[in-house]
């Protein structure tokens, strides 16, 4: 009897083996790589890595130890997102897709910078937020309503904002989501339906942040706009960005008014204006 149950046992142990083994081999990969300073490329202990979906859902985060170093199993032809990210540190996302080799290592470095981050003084933000009190009474702007509808007219130094909806980004990421990626996709049939149109994509933050930083995210944020145009068949001719940082927000939420992070993320936008029809 006891030869029995010791055969059933060893059995047993070879079937779960064997199902575990043909559900790894159904083509997987690995991922790894680093975390570094962009500037002294020294590592990054303790930064944060996420792996997201081809649609931005998080499918699994790690924090990397004192080597730096992210490891995560992929499966093949698939399209995924990562993003690092660290305190005092501006994130950074890259979208890749896996190919059909099974077994196969990939190698990504992430490089986190500052953004040449310098400390605003309390006379610096009383400047900041009269300045920015004058652009709104003069543009005559109103708080927009959340959600944003789809169709939104503002004035941007007299240009006019219409029918392209804007495309939105999370907080200190100039990451292009599935979301906004379906919007732009309608940005290039829309050019390629109208040969004459010339458009410019300009990048807005939220108030968070200095003015240097902010500057130089919004510029990231038109940047990758532009380019994905670009990569959609869209001459360069016909595509300018330019980054306003937080001068041109559509609410009244500056650093010294409370509000949600809802009512700040309508600000984090790369508007798409028509300047030539």
């Amino acid at each position: 009897m006891r030869l029995v149950l010791a055969i059933f046992f060893v059995l047993n142990i070879f079937f779960v083996y064997a199902q575990d083994k043909q559900d790894v081999s159904s083509c997987a990969q690995i991922l790894t790589g680093e975390v570094r300073d962009k500037i002294t490329t020294d590592i990054l202990p303790e930064a944060i890595v996420v792996l997201s979906d081809k649609d931005g859902t998080i499918i699994e985060t790690q924090m990397v130890k004192e080597d730096g170093i992210f490891s995560f199993i992929v499966k093949c032809k698939t399209e995924y997102g990562l993003e690092g990210k660290k305190t005092e540190f501006t994130s950074e996302s890259k979208t890749f897709t896996t190919d059909e080799n099974d077994g196969k290592v990939l190698k990504l470095l992430i490089l986190l910078d500052k953004g040449n981050i310098d400390f605003i003084t309390d006379a610096k933000a009383k400047k900041v937020l009269t300045d920015t009190i004058a652009e709104i009474e003069e543009a005559k702007s109103i708080a927009l309503p959340d959600p944003v509808p789809d169709v939104i007219t503002t004035l941007i130094e007299k240009k006019s904002v219409v029918k392209i909806k804007p495309v939105y980004f999370d907080y200190e990421s100039s990451w292009l989501n599935q979301k906004a990626k379906n919007e732009l996709q309608k940005v290039i049939d829309l050019l390629k339906e109208n040969p004459k149109m010339v458009l410019e994509c300009g990048g807005h933050t939220d108030s968070k942040g200095t003015d240097s930083y902010n500057q130089w995210m919004s510029d990231r944020r038109a940047k990758r706009v532009v380019d994905y145009l670009v990569q959609g068949g869209i001459s360069t001719s016909r595509i300018s960005g330019k980054g306003y940082g937080e001068k041109n927000l559509v609410n009244q939420c500056t650093d010294l008014v409370s509000c949600t992070d809802a009512q700040r993320a309508i600000n984090r936008r790369v508007e798409i204006v028509i300047v030539k029809r």
